[in-house]
């Protein structure tokens, strides 16, 4: 003889199912799980006290199906109960590579003198590799650990002439020099980059175009280029330029390409220092402006 009770359960399981009623933590959708304090089905997906996603890591909101964690930039990004979750490298000394944070070899954008002290040795922006950059002097001073720049910063200058070029690392070199606010370098920071000063000596009278150009692959150099009638008298400044107008969408905010700058006047015949250098400073979106490779060409004509 079934009890009253068996009754009242028989009906109810007739309404909404027998699950729900011996296990009443089963949606009534379908037999899933209820939200409950594990996992929060509020607003947002908030991972809850049971996937708390832990100091140094970005709890994301892109779900997942346990993909292999992979590197995205310097973060890790792995797969944690279904969800994305970012792990910034660089916090911790290291670098991602092959789905890991891996340790730094070097400190990144660091640079010391060589063990001869003839070269200096700069580390790459991510603290992977070093390059070492023989110092055109020979010498390699370990208190700045920059080229030293011999008896005087204006003796044994390198020489520009017309329609040449040279390659150079402005990391390699010391921060002896900066522009002049005047005309096109309206900025309102110095050049904190290191430098390097050329000799031009101008034959005969002309239009000559002086260009200097980032080359760098792992940073943006915000070059500038200024022209000095005496090597080591920021007054004398003449010229200076600090970006190349240009309009292509995307690639140039503000109609501006600070990774380019050109002078392009008339000189007379005579002799003058032209000085390569660059801006460092951090902008939005984790990039930043930093010394690195450029390349100085002259050429006669506009």
């Amino acid at each position: 003889m079934l009890t009253r009770h068996a009754v009242l359960v028989a009906l109810a399981c007739g309404v909404v199912g027998c699950s729900a009623i011996i296990n009443p933590d089963e949606s009534r959708l379908g037999g899933g799980q209820d939200a409950g304090t594990a996992f929060d089905a509020g607003p947002g997906r908030d991972a809850g006290p049971g996937r708390d996603a832990g100091p140094g890591f970005d709890a994301g909101m892109t779900e997942c199906e346990g993909e292999d964690p992979y590197c995205l930039g310097d973060a890790l990004v792995t797969c944690v109960s279904g969800f994305e979750q970012v792990q910034g490298c660089q916090a911790s000394g290291s670098y991602c590579e092959d789905g890991r944070c891996r340790p730094w070899s070097c400190e990144p954008d660091s640079r010391e003198c060589n063990g001869a002290r003839d070269a200096v040795v700069v580390c790459d922006a991510r603290g992977i590799n070093t390059d070492e950059i023989e110092c055109p002097t020979g010498v390699c001073d370990p208190s700045t650990n920059a080229c030293a720049g011999g008896p005087g910063r204006c003796v044994g200058l390198p020489e520009l002439s017309l329609d040449s070029s040279d390659r150079l690392d402005l990391c390699a070199f010391a921060d002896s020099a900066t522009y002049q606010r005047e005309g096109e370098c309206d900025r309102t920071r110095p050049a904190t980059s290191g430098d390097q000063i050329y000799r031009l000596v101008i034959p005969s009278p002309r239009q000559v175009t002086i260009e200097v150009r980032d080359e760098d692959i792992l940073d943006t150099v915000d070059v500038i280029v200024y022209v000095r009638r005496v090597c080591d008298d920021p007054s004398s400044q003449i010229y200076c330029d600090d970006h190349v107008d240009c309009d292509i969408p995307g690639i140039c905010p503000g109609g501006v390409n600070q990774r380019e700058a050109r002078i392009s006047e008339f000189f007379e015949a005579g002799t003058y220092y032209v000085v390569v250098d660059a801006l460092e400073y951090d902008f939005g979106d984790a990039r930043r402006s930093r010394c690195g490779d450029v390349l100085v060409s002259v050429r006669s004509g506009p």
